[in-house]
């Protein structure tokens, strides 16, 4: 899931306070971890715990990531101006054409 998501071992284990060999311990099932890392682990992957546990409810995941992404973008864009928005607009239609039409057909 971590990777799924484009997080680097080192990169999630600086965000939840641990070590890198920590995390891949508790990756590999052979280390634990305290609820507030759990607790942080699930909000920084915007997972339920259910899935994180046993990996039930990943559809339910991927609904709630993607609301999570879009509101996310959006507050980003609320900091643009009309000029850098065109661009966006711009980039985002072209990248839209060129690979998510293409996977598409």
């Amino acid at each position: 899931m971590r990777e799924e998501l484009g997080f680097s071992r080192d990169d999630l284990a600086k965000i939840l306070g641990i070590t890198s060999r920590h995390l891949a311990g508790i990756e590999t099932g052979n280390k634990g971890l305290s609820l507030e890392v759990f607790y942080n682990l699930k909000n920084e992957l915007n997972s339920s715990a259910d899935y994180i546990l046993d990996g039930k409810g990943k559809e339910e995941d991927a609904d709630a990531r993607r609301v999570w992404l879009e509101e996310n973008i959006l507050g980003h864009l609320s900091a643009c101006n009309i000029k850098q928005l065109e661009c966006l607009e711009a980039i985002v239609r072209s990248y839209v054409r060129s690979h998510v039409d293409k996977e598409e057909e």
